[in-house]
């Protein structure tokens, strides 16, 4: 039987009144007197979506595939009901079907584009946006994605250009989005002062956000921390477990009656060491204090810390009743407003003595060491922040000098690759894993004389550890370690050397400052 325009209208009015129920009894009753209409199928598979009925909507919407195996819609349906279960893999499967039977289709594009995006496959999450952007240049979601991609890649000049074209050609409404997006980029190409003009003219988290980052840099903690919390509520700020914890207990203040407190870890391993001298500051307020923190530090703060518990997960906190949580970073507003605050309030770690002592035993030699860190995995600022290891090539050449490896990560073929140019091996030998043994690189460090560490968990490590260490950065550089400094106020022993995309000169001089402590 044919099904007539009218009781389709009828069906689709009752589904636009979002009576699922009511339109999911209607579409059965047509299928029963007999109706085969492919629209009643599809529309039936919708239905049962809104409804969180996956596995019939999947039933129907695989029916119409089989029916049409040409049409790239009902695949496209397959893939965005995959997406909604949180099943990425069928997802991306039927995505790339439905690509396939139409290679022009904009929403299959953009939401492949957005998977990737997430996996951080930024190359192919590029490809797919602007092929999506060809196909319709006018729609400001796609080329924002593009713009977040190129963020995400540090390619900054070209992100900001995006954002500029969309200032230009977007509604007003998104004026405030797109200013973030802009001064974000000239963040990144140090460009505060136009940065800062163009966030007082917004009124947005992110906005706020921005505009604390910017204050800390330039010293004013009390004024920056005010508005750090923005980070948490627009995601930059990547609080471990704080949407399951927030509805268990309060947060904590120093004025609050807490008997406890919560410390949740956020953002990567560097910034929970860096932000682990404020634990201290809880400690002596005789808390009970309880820390679910990267599980790799556990080792570290239990040797360093007084009074605390390692928290392995939320529903073990939940369990022991603790009474308040407070994310790590969000503890700076309340104990680091001056720069007497970081200096009054100092911390260092305690490696494990057991291992350094093997370390020491095992290295033999009894030349200085100097450990070396030379690469960050972070895709948006790597670009930056990397260093070629054949960059140090003539401050391996001293044979006075013993090396270490502190890098984390697999890098084996570029420094093989040093050592057959050198004809010797760089690097003294020992089987510590750098990235997963928080223990045993930080007994590495402590076997060092110096460190040199461009801008990554290491240094941070380094300078926890009250290690003297030389800090490698862009001249351009994250908010924490100042603007123009050459030191830090989150670490005593660490000294810093700007580089303007010049990596050598900034080498030599570390290399000659290493020549001059050890009088070689």
């Amino acid at each position: 039987m044919i099904l007539t325009e009218s009781l389709k209208i009828d069906l689709l009015k009752t589904f636009e009144s979002q009576d699922f129920f009511l339109a999911e009894k209607k579409a059965y009753t047509l299928l029963k007197e007999g109706f085969s209409d492919p629209w009643l199928c599809n529309i039936l598979a919708v239905i049962f979506a809104k409804q969180k009925k996956y596995s019939f909507a999947a039933k129907y919407f695989k029916i119409l595939t089989d029916l049409f195996p040409n049409d790239y819609e009902s695949f496209f349906n397959l893939g965005n009901l995959y997406r909604d279960t949180k099943d990425i893999c069928k997802s991306k499967e039927y995505y790339f079907l439905s690509l396939k039977k139409n290679p022009s289709h904009l929403e299959t594009c953009f939401e492949l584009a957005k998977i990737f995006f997430l996996e951080k496959q930024f190359d192919k999450a590029l490809n797919l946006a602007e092929r999506a952007a060809i196909i319709n240049p006018n729609l400001f979601e796609v080329h924002d994605l593009i713009g977040q991609i190129l963020f995400f890649t540090g390619r900054f000049n070209e992100s900001q250009k995006k954002y500029e074209y969309l200032l230009k050609h977007s509604d007003k409404k998104l004026r405030d989005k797109i200013l973030v997006n802009i001064s974000s980029n000239k963040i990144e190409l140090g460009l505060t002062k136009q940065a800062k003009n163009l966030l007082r003219e917004t009124k947005s988290e992110m906005g706020f956000y921005n505009l604390s980052l910017i204050n800390i840099k330039e010293g004013n903690f009390s004024k920056g921390w005010k508005n750090f919390d923005y980070g948490i509520l627009n995601g930059s700020r990547n609080v471990r477990n704080i949407d399951y914890l927030s509805d268990k207990m309060n947060l904590w203040h120093p004025k609050g009656n807490f008997k406890s407190v919560l410390v949740l870890g956020e953002q990567g391993i560097g910034d929970e060491i860096m932000y682990s001298s404020l634990i201290n500051n809880l400690i002596s307020k005789k808390l009970k204090v309880g820390l679910l923190m990267d599980r790799r530090l556990k080792g570290l703060l239990s040797r360093s810390l007084e009074t605390h518990e390692f928290i392995e997960n939320h529903k073990e906190a939940v369990h022991k009743g603790y009474s308040s949580y407070i994310p790590i970073a969000s503890l700076c507003k309340f104990f680091r407003n001056i720069k007497d605050d970081f200096d009054k309030n100092s911390f260092y770690f305690r490696s494990n003595k057991s291992i350094l002592k093997k370390l020491i035993t095992n290295y033999k030699s009894q030349k200085p060491r100097i450990g070396i860190s030379w690469h960050t995995e972070s895709l948006s600022h790597g670009k930056q922040r990397n260093i070629k290891l054949s960059k140090f090539i003539h401050l391996f050449k001293n044979e006075n000098i013993d090396f270490i490896n502190l890098q984390y990560g697999n890098h084996d073929t570029e420094i093989n690759r040093l050592s057959k140019r050198l004809k010797r091996n760089i690097f003294l030998n020992d089987s510590i894993d750098n990235k997963n043994d928080i223990d045993g690189l930080s007994a590495k460090i402590e076997a060092c004389d110096i460190v040199i560490s461009i801008d990554n968990s290491t240094l941070h490590l380094a300078g926890s550890l009250n290690k003297d260490t030389i800090g490698l950065i862009p001249k351009v550089s994250d908010w924490r370690w100042m603007s123009s400094t050459n030191l830090t106020p989150w670490y005593k022993s660490v000294q810093l050397l700007r580089s303007d995309k010049n990596w050598e000169k900034v080498i030599l001089k570390a290399q000659n400052y290493c020549i001059d402590k050890f009088n070689l």
